[in-house]
């Protein structure tokens, strides 16, 4: 499903458009742009929609076009649910611009994840919620994750998928992500912490978009990522990790884990 959020006719009906750059971003909490083919031309992209020729940049005014353009999933993204902001830009101007709700997978759906063994969530806890212990291992999977505890490299996400069901409608869900470290203190994590996790969820069913409001009883699939910084310490800690309906705590584990060094670069 593509939503319009911004019209061509508004801004460019009696413009020619000299150049068009391709503008594309995930957002997932923050914006990041994928590589490959955001901030490049997008004039090689355009068709005339009445004949189906290259129309090569400058476009004319009050002229019907066809753009189609392609980018690549690299299998290092994290799977997550997202929105893919793609916009067409003629320098400053936004020409046209609409969102996609999405959801990166694995490429082999019929191989099994790498999940986080028991063990490895051997302390993960269901707070709040109707799962008991060892349900809750059977629904969270935790990347990257070792068998004692989750290893966090710097510079790389963590990933959390959660699998959920609603015993009321939900209106809203927001990310409740903190790391503990010293004397039980939350901090939270940049980015993610605080922000609406509706743009994460998908149907458990069909692995449809499930926009808010969520239906009651039914189950859902959550997941979302965590970029670690460079900057942060070195250290063990736990990872908090909770969905709030407004101020209702609707489920909340935690992961035992480690900040660690960056991975090296494999050279040739």
């Amino acid at each position: 499903t593509a939503l319009v959020w911004a019209s061509p006719a508004e801004q460019c009906e009696d413009t020619v458009v000299p150049k068009l750059k391709n503008n594309v971003h995930a957002v997932i909490g923050i914006a990041l742009p994928f590589i490959g083919v955001h901030d490049t031309s997008a004039c090689e992209n355009i068709l005339n929609a009445e004949d189906l020729t290259p129309a090569p940049c400058p476009l004319e005014a009050n002229k019907e076009y066809i753009y189609s353009n392609a980018f690549f999933v690299h299998e290092w993204y994290p799977e997550v649910s997202l929105t893919v902001e793609w916009s067409l830009v003629n320098g400053d101007d936004i020409v046209i611009c609409f969102k996609i709700p999405a959801v990166i997978y694995k490429k082999n759906e019929t191989k099994k994840k790498l999940v986080a063994s028991a063990k490895g969530l051997g302390t993960a806890s269901s707070y709040y919620g109707s799962y008991d212990f060892e349900s809750l291992q059977d629904r969270v999977v935790v990347e990257p994750c070792g068998k004692k505890k989750c290893k966090l490299p710097k510079g790389q996400n963590i990933t959390v998928t959660l699998k959920f069901k609603t015993n009321a409608v939900m209106k809203t869900l927001t990310n409740d992500v903190s790391a503990i470290i010293i004397a039980g203190v939350p901090l939270p994590f940049l980015g993610v912490h605080d922000t609406s996790a509706c743009a994460n969820i998908i149907n458990a069913e069909d692995r449809t978009p499930a926009p808010c409001p969520l239906e009651a009883g039914k189950e859902y699939i959550y997941s979302n990522a965590v970029f670690v910084e460079d900057w942060y310490p070195e250290t063990d800690l736990r990872v908090r990790w909770g969905l709030n309906d407004g101020h209702t705590k609707v489920i909340c584990f935690e992961i035992p884990s480690a900040i660690v060094k960056k991975k090296p670069k494999k050279t040739a």
